[in-house]
C-alpha cells in the first residue's frame, strides 16, 4: 500500500490518496495520476520482498520532467510504501462496509524496525495495534484526533525511534440524501453517481419515485420525508438537499438534517422564498447558527436555469463544502 503522506506545490493527488499493488501486478487507486505510479509500484515488489517500508520523494526537474520519476506539473510528493497485512486490510474492509470511520497511525520515518509500526482506531471505539506496547498510546491519541477532525495528516514527532507519523483517515463513503424526484434531482443523481456518492431518493409520491425515472439510484423510497429519514443513517459524510419546492415536504426534511451531523443542507427555492421559509422554521424554535447551515438557494451562483444546470450548480457547492472551501 502506497499513501500520499505530504505534497508540496501543484501535487496531482492529495494527502491520504492511496496506490495498491500486489505481487502479481494487480494494481488499483493512484498516487500521482500516472506521473510516477510506475517507479512506486516497482518500490512496492521491492517492499513486497524485503517486508521493510519505504518513505519515497518525487520532485520535478527539468531532465526528469516528463520521466517516471519527475512530475511534469511541477510539485512534489511524499509516498510511504508497506506492507498491508491481512489483519489491518479485514479491519479496515469490515469498516468500509459497516460505514464506519476509522484512523490508521504509522510511524513514517524512525530508526529500523520502528518505521511501518501502526494502530489502527474506528469510531466504535475499537482499536487494532501493529507496534511496541510503549507505543500504543502515542498512536492510538494521534489517530483518535486525526478522525476527530476528520482529515489525515502528517506529524513530526520529537522521538529518537519515531520521528514522523502519518495519520491516515477513513470516512464512511460520502452520501447524498434527496429530497423530491423531481427533474433536477434525476441530473443530480447522475452527477453524484459520478463523484461515487451512494445516493438516496424519497418522495411520497409513487409517480414521481419510480423506478423508470431513477434506475441506477442506490435507494428509492416512496415514503414521507420526515419517516424516511428517521430510518437512514445520517453522519458527518452525508448531504441532505431537499427539492420539491413544498414546504409540506422540505421543512419537515431539513428540521430533520439540522439535528444530524450532516455536513451540507441546501434547499431549493428563490431568495423571498427562502426568506419566508426561515422565518417559520425559526418560529419552530431554530436558531440563527442552526438555519445557517442551509444552503439556500440552493448552488453556486453560475447563472444556472435549467435543472442540469442546478444540479451541477448544487454538486458543485456540495464538493465545496466536502472540501471545506
Amino acid at each position: 500500500m502506497a499513501t500520499v503522506t505530504s505534497t508540496w506545490g501543484s501535487a496531482p493527488r492529495g494527502v491520504g490518496s492511496h496506490l495498491a499493488s500486489t505481487v502479481s501486478g494487480r494494481i488499483a487507486g493512484s498516487v500521482s495520476g500516472g506521473c510516477v505510479e510506475a517507479a512506486v509500484i516497482e518500490e512496492g515488489l521491492e517492499v513486497l520482498r524485503t517486508g521493510q517500508p519505504k518513505l519515497l520523494r518525487y520532485g520535478v526537474a527539468d531532465e526528469t520532467a516528463f520521466e517516471v520519476v519527475g512530475l511534469a506539473c511541477g510539485g512534489s510528493i511524499e509516498v510511504f510504501v508497506r506492507v498491508l497485512q491481512e489483519p489491518a486490510l479485514r479491519a479496515r474492509l469490515a469498516a468500509i462496509d459497516e460505514d464506519r470511520a476509522s484512523a490508521t497511525a504509522i510511524v513514517i520515518d524512525g530508526i529500523s524496525g520502528v518505521v511501518g509500526e501502526a494502530a489502527q482506531i474506528f469510531d466504535d471505539g475499537s482499536a487494532w495495534f501493529d507496534c511496541m506496547p510503549e507505543r500504543e498510546g502515542v498512536l492510538e491519541e494521534l489517530a483518535r484526533r486525526s478522525l476527530r477532525g476528520g482529515r489525515s495528516e502528517r506529524v513530526e514527532f520529537e522521538d529518537d525511534e519515531a520521528r514522523m507519523m502519518f495519520v491516515d483517515v477513513q470516512l464512511p463513503a460520502p452520501q447524498l440524501i434527496i429530497v423530491g424526484a423531481v427533474h433536477i434531482a434525476q441530473a443530480l443523481v447522475k452527477l453524484a453517481e459520478q463523484m461515487s456518492f451512494r445516493v438516496t431518493v424519497i418522495d411520497p409520491r409513487s409517480a414521481f419515485a419510480s423506478a423508470e425515472r431513477f434506475p441506477s439510484v442506490d435507494s428509492l423510497l416512496v415514503a414521507q420525508p420526515i419517516d424516511a429519514l428517521a430510518g437512514l443513517k445520517i453522519t458527518r459524510s452525508t448531504a441532505i438537499v431537499t427539492l420539491t419546492h413544498d414546504a409540506r415536504f422540505d421543512e419537515p426534511a431539513l428540521a430533520a438534517a439540522l439535528r444530524s451531523d450532516a455536513f451540507f443542507i441546501g434547499a431549493l427555492g428563490g431568495r423571498s422564498t427562502s426568506a419566508r421559509r426561515r422565518e417559520r422554521m425559526s418560529a419552530l424554535g431554530f436558531g440563527v447558527g442552526e438555519l445557517d447551515r442551509i444552503a439556500a438557494p440552493i448552488g453556486l451562483d453560475i447563472g444556472a436555469r435549467s435543472p442540469e444546470e442546478i444540479a451541477l450548480a448544487t454538486m458543485a457547492q456540495i464538493i465545496a463544502a466536502r472540501n471545506s472551501r
